[in-house]
Order: structure tokens, then C-alpha cells, then sequence
């Protein structure tokens, strides 16, 4: 007997609500298949096998199936109540009429989304959003009208077109259960709470040699996620962003042209723990997607091999020790998530479950139709959710407990925060600090400005005011340093303890880009903080001369009294301290998110190499080539590539030497494999 029948009394609850399902179940199985194979796949492949992508997938599949059947309770629900409540003059419109045009609606969002993705209508017509959902509803009402008396038939051949379909799906639904449970990363099992640091000790030295390091320094590292130089008033920025951080660099070493290795997180931080370039350790994709298989090449593991306790308190899951492959360095790693402020709204509730499984969260509750539409519901945000003292915190806490029973043991800690990256949201009384304090004061209204995109002549005032907000809040990082430091006097001995602070990247706001990440390497996006103060006061000084962030490894290496091996490719940068002049290198930083990680020749991206005062930036894939004279135009304003072609060649010959090696020591890898 068919579900949907041509008698005006339309079809029973259950029928309706099996007939509801089965097709919102075949639908939504091609909608998500077809959007992961056309949207997704091909990204996820540039770094994983699809071996790899198939337990997230099947776990991913899983839970949207739960969302269709959640789904589909709601719009029967809907659709039958209206049809049984309409008034008897209304009676022609019946349960079926009402549901073809939710799945009209449904197929005609399907449509633009595969095939017209990249189309906004908003831009094209000039009209908002509600505006375009009203003209929608009207455009679907009028197709119901004009096509009503065959919608039962439609239906009904539907739904028995199905049949295949549906046992199709539900075999594929039978084979992902098991796959599904198959996890490559558990922050849970190799993380402690931030506050269970007690006992803490490094099973590869006795604890009869503890003396023996009892000279040794504590060393702290401390990154600040975003955070370029330029925007600090210690490095002679105009707004007064880091009062405290100038006062207390003036007895510290501070490198006024350090700079990171890449313009965003994973692949700058991988080059900090291992001392190498991001064409060395191939770490260029989103770790937290896909961790880093075990990589021993990292200076917090020969720290721990020479009687250190590494302490690993990092605010996001993709730079997590886990996520990088450097789990094992680490005496102490602590879940990101632990120092967030947690999720109040209902849908954020349910997508914090599945963290440690970021494919299957990232397509189910983030990136698809469904969930983009829940999500325009989500409570707008108006302050941060990872506050820079919740790191500073539990560190301290953790030390607390640390320091009593270990204190003739030296330590590393890396504590990473969050801010000043985005959304540039501080708490009070830091929002509007610096003017404009009614503009951009949430999530919704920064996420107006493209992010991490390009933006035209046009938008620059408004990029100005957003500045203020990102300004902002490198005035509250800058403070919540310093409570930092005086909450650290009081807990550990300050004479033995070496502070180091920097950055992964830095964060743009002109030359056309708001953010990080894409193929730019402008000043904004490569320029970082370094700062060592070291346990000696009377040691303040500053270096001019150019250095990159891989050369923290071998420096701490230095601190701590071992050698730097072999494998990494920064310099010690202590030589400044006894009055030497560093030697002058070519400076390089570069950005290779389009190339493949898996054995794949380095062709696509962007490479920067700084000489003296000269830097080419060169991008791989157009062959465009910009040069600029540092010391006469250090914002980057002026491409003199045409003017200077003798520079010009030489520093093409660097970029062009130095991948070619990269390319040749990736082949070798790849064959020996």
C-alpha cells in the first residue's frame, strides 16, 4: 500500500512519519556523501590516506544519520499538526503538499550548494538575508501551488524509487559502526588535569642525581598565538599596547627583527620544537585534523633526556604536544580544553563531545547545511572563551604542587595562549579601549570583515577600527603577563629561571589581508616578539640583527648546557650576550598549506627570504614576485622587483637552491620508504 494516497484524507501519522523518514534518510545520505566527495575529500587527502579519513568519515555518518532522525521527528511534527489544523477551507492542502515543499526547499538549497557554492546572493542582488529567506518561502509556495496535484504522485514514486537506496544506506550505516570507534588521537589518556602536577618526576634519571641539576635553569617558554611585533609598543609600536612587557625587556635581550617560520600556527610551532624549517619537518596542515606521527626531533625531548621535567600547558588542540607528534617529550601536557571557558549554548554542548574526533565534529556540527542553519541561532560572543590566566593558572597550579618534592630538579614549561588571536574580543574595560568602542564589539560583527581573506581599498577604515579591537587585546595579553610574572615570583626562585617570550605568527591588518594563514608573508603576518630575560640582571640589550624563530631550539639547548645536534637548522643566538655580533644569514619564512604531506614535491605556496634589508616574496604557483627595501619601506608599500633585478635574481637563486634541496631530501624520504 503506498504512504501517500490521492484521497483528500491525506495519509495516517505513522505512515507519514516511516514515509518521512525514509525519504529525509535517502536525501540527507546523498547530501552528506555528496558533500564530503565534492567539498571535503579533496583536502583532507593532501596529507591523509583514505584509509585514515575512514573511521572519522564512519563515525561522521553515523551522527548525521542521528540528525536526520531528529530531523525528521521535527518536520513531521510540523507538517502533519499544520495539515490537521488547517481550516476546512484549506482543506486542499493537505500533509503531502506540505511536505513536498520542504523537500523542495531542501533540494533547491542542495542545488546551490554543490553546484553554486561559491555565489552569495546577498553580494549579487544587495539584499539581506531575511529578505532572500522571504523571497525563498514565496518562491517554494508558488512551485507547491503551480505543481500540487502531482506532488502526491511525485511522492509516491519516490518513495517507492527508494527502496534500493534505503538498504543501501542502512548497510552502509551497518559497516561504519565498527569503524567508527577507531580513534587516532585521546587527548584524555595522555593528558592530566590542570591541577593533578603532583609526583611528578622523569623516570629516565634516579632520583639519587637530582643534586647533580640542582644548577641547572628552570626555562619558560611563553608563545602568544598572533601576536606580531609590530603591533607593540616594546617594539615601537604608536599605540601603548605593552607597558609592562616594555618595563621588563629593558633587563632582557630583545631581537627586533626575529621572525616566524610560517604565517600561521602548526607548521611556526613545529619549526620552534624542532629547530628546523617547515620544508625540513613537513609539518604544514591542520594538525589537529591529522596529527603528526611520532617525531623524536624536537628540543623538549633531549631536555627531558637530560634531567629536565617538561611541562606542556598549551591553549589550543592543533599545537597540543599530541597533535605535533611530541606527546612523549612532555613529563606534564595538559587537555587544551581544560582551559577554556566552557560551552554554555546547547549545540556547542554537544559538539565539545567529540574533540578528540575533529573530522567527524568539523562535518557534522560545523561545516554542512544543517549545521550552518542551527548555527545562525548561536547566542552572539562578546568577550573571549580562552582567557590568556587560565593557561598562567593552572601552570601556577601546577607548580605549586610541583615544587615542594622536586626542587632540585630544573623544568621546562611551554605555555602557549590564545590571544590576540581572533576574535578580538577582551574583557573590560580593554574592548574600546583605543576609540570606536561601539563598533565590533562581537563575534557577529567581526565575522562582517572577512576573515583571513583579502579585502579591497574600500574596507581599510573599517580594518582600521578592527585593528583597535586586536590592539585591545594585546593590552589585556600584556597585563595578564604581568600577573603572571608577579603570581611566578612568588612561587619559584626567580634567580635560576630563564623567561622566554614570543609568538607562533603574527596577524595582518593591511597591504590588502585581514589575518593569517593563505600564501601572504608580509612583515605583519612573519614579525614576532623574542624576548629572553635571563636570571642575571644588567643583561638588557638589543639585537638588530635579523633571526628566525628555529633558533629558540639551539638557544635553550645553550641555556641548558647541551649541545645543539645535528638536525637543527637555527644558530645559538647567545653570542650577542658576550658582546659578538651575529653573523648576518639570509632570513627565510614560507607558507606550503596546498601542497601534499605525503612524500609530494614542494609546488605550490609562497617563500620569503630577507637579506640585509632586501626580502622577495615569491609565489610558487603564479611565478609573482614582490621585493621591498626594508629600511626605506618597512611596511611593504612599494614592490621594487622591476627596479632592482640584480637583488632581484640573487634572492630567487636562495629561494630556488634551498627548495630544490628541500624537493631532493623529500624524493630520498619518500623512496627509502
Amino acid at each position: 500500500m503506498a504512504f501517500f494516497q490521492s484521497k483528500n484524507t491525506g495519509v495516517s501519522a505513522g505512515k507519514s512519519l516511516l514515509t518521512v523518514f525514509r525519504i529525509l534518510f535517502v536525501l540527507l545520505s546523498v547530501h552528506f556523501f555528496l558533500n564530503i566527495f565534492v567539498n571535503k575529500w579533496g583536502g583532507y587527502s593532501y596529507y591523509m590516506s583514505f584509509f585514515d579519513f575512514l573511521p572519522d568519515l564512519s563515525l561522521a555518518y553515523i551522527l548525521w544519520i542521528v540528525m536526520v532522525f531528529a530531523i525528521t521527528l521535527v518536520v513531521w511534527l510540523m507538517t502533519y499538526c499544520v495539515a490537521k489544523l488547517l481550516p476546512v477551507s484549506l482543506q486542499v492542502v493537505r500533509f503531502e503538499h506540505l511536505f513536498g515543499g520542504l523537500l523542495i526547499a531542501v533540494l533547491l538549497r542542495m542545488a546551490k550548494r554543490i553546484f553554486f557554492k561559491d555565489v552569495y546572493l546577498s553580494e549579487l542582488t544587495g539584499l539581506n538575508n531575511l529578505t532572500l529567506l522571504i523571497i525563498f518561502i514565496l518562491l517554494v509556495v508558488c512551485i507547491v501551488l503551480i505543481i500540487k496535484n502531482v506532488i502526491n504522485r511525485l511522492l509516491y514514486g519516490l518513495e517507492n524509487g527508494i527502496s534500493l537506496l534505503v538498504w543501501f544506506f542502512a548497510l552502509l550505516i551497518i559497516a561504519a559502526l565498527p569503524l567508527s570507534f577507531i580513534s587516532k588521537i585521546d587527548y584524555d589518556s595522555q593528558s592530566v588535569p590542570v591541577v593533578n602536577c603532583t609526583d611528578i618526576s622523569n623516570p629516565l634519571i634516579p632520583p639519587s642525581m637530582n643534586n647533580r641539576f640542582a644548577s641547572y635553569p628552570n626555562i619558560i617558554l611563553v608563545t602568544m598565538d598572533s601576536l606580531t611585533s609590530m603591533d607593540m609598543q616594546s617594539y615601537g609600536y604608536n599605540r601603548p599596547t605593552t607597558p609592562f612587557i616594555s618595563k621588563w625587556s629593558k633587563d632582557a635581550i630583545v631581537f627586533k627583527e626575529a621572525y616566524s617560520s610560517s604565517n600561521w600556527s602548526p607548521p611556526s610551532v613545529m619549526s620552534i620544537m624542532t629547530g628546523q624549517r617547515v620544508w625540513t619537518h613537513g609539518v604544514w596542515h591542520r594538525t589537529e585534523i591529522f596529527p603528526v606521527k611520532k617525531y623524536e626531533q624536537n628540543f623538549p625531548n633531549l631536555l627531558k633526556d637530560n634531567g629536565y621535567d617538561v611541562f606542556g600547558f598549551v591553549q589550543t588542540t592543533y599545537l597540543h604536544p599530541v597533535s605535533l607528534g611530541i606527546g612523549e617529550s612532555f613529563s606534564v601536557k595538559v587537555r587544551p580544553q581544560s582551559m577554556w571557558i566552557p560551552k554554555t549554548w546547547w549545540f556547542d554542548k554537544l559538539s565539545m563531545l567529540f574533540m578528540e574526533r575533529p573530522i567527524a565534529r568539523e562535518m557534522v556540527f560545523e561545516s554542512n547545511t544543517i549545521a550552518q542553519l542551527i548555527i545562525r541561532f548561536r547566542p552572539d560572543i562578546h568577550v573571549i572563551e580562552t582567557p590568556s590566566e587560565a593557561v598562567y593558572s593552572g601552570f601556577l597550579d601546577c607548580i605549586s604542587q610541583y615544587e615542594p618534592g622536586n626542587r632540585n630538579r630544573p623544568f621546562f614549561a611551554w605555555l602557549h595562549v590564545l590571544p590576540p588571536h581572533y576574535p578580538y574580543l577582551p574583557p573590560a574595560p580593554y574592548l574600546g579601549f583605543f576609540g570606536d568602542e561601539g563598533k565590533f564589539v562581537s563575534n557577529n560583527e567581526q565575522e562582517l570583515i572577512n576573515i583571513n581573506k583579502e579585502y579591497s581599498d574600500e574596507m581599510q577604515p573599517d580594518v582600521d577600527i578592527l585593528r583597535k579591537r586586536y590592539d585591545e587585546l594585546i593590552l589585556y595579553s600584556d597585563r595578564q603577563f604581568e600577573l603572571f610574572m608577579s603570581r611566578l615570583s612568588e612561587r619559584i626562585d626567580m634567580s635560576n629561571t630563564i623567561i622566554i617570550l614570543s609568538a607562533d605568527h603574527g596577524e595582518s591588518f593591511s597591504n590588502g589581508f585581514r589575518g593569517h594563514v593563505y600564501e601572504h608573508l608580509y612583515e605583519q603576518l612573519v614579525r614576532v616578539p623574542l624576548i629572553v630575560k635571563l636570571s642575571e640582571e644588567g643583561k638588557g640589550k638589543e639585537i638588530d640583527v635579523p633571526v628566525e624563530s628555529i633558533d629558540i631550539a639551539p638557544t635553550i639547548l645553550k641555556l641548558a648546557g647541551i649541545p645543539a645536534p645535528g638536525w637543527m637548522e637555527g644558530r645559538v643566538l647567545l653570542p650577542s650576550l658576550e658582546g659578538e655580533e651575529l653573523e648576518i644569514k639570509p632570513i627565510f619564512t614560507m607558507q606550503f598549506n596546498e601542497n601534499r604531506s605525503l612524500g609530494h614535491l614542494l609546488t605550490k605556496g609562497a617563500v620569503a627570504v630577507r637579506e640585509r634589508n632586501y626580502k622577495l616574496i615569491y609565489y610558487m604557483e603564479s611565478g609573482k614576485k614582490l621585493l621591498f627595501d626594508l629600511g626605506k619601506d618597512p611596511h611593504e608599500t612599494k614592490d621594487i622587483s622591476d627596479d632592482e633585478p640584480l637583488i632581484t635574481a640573487h634572492l630567487m637563486e636562495l629561494i630556488r637552491d634551498n627548495l630544490s634541496k628541500a624537493n631532493k631530501k623529500i624524493t630520498a624520504s619518500s623512496f627509502n620508504k
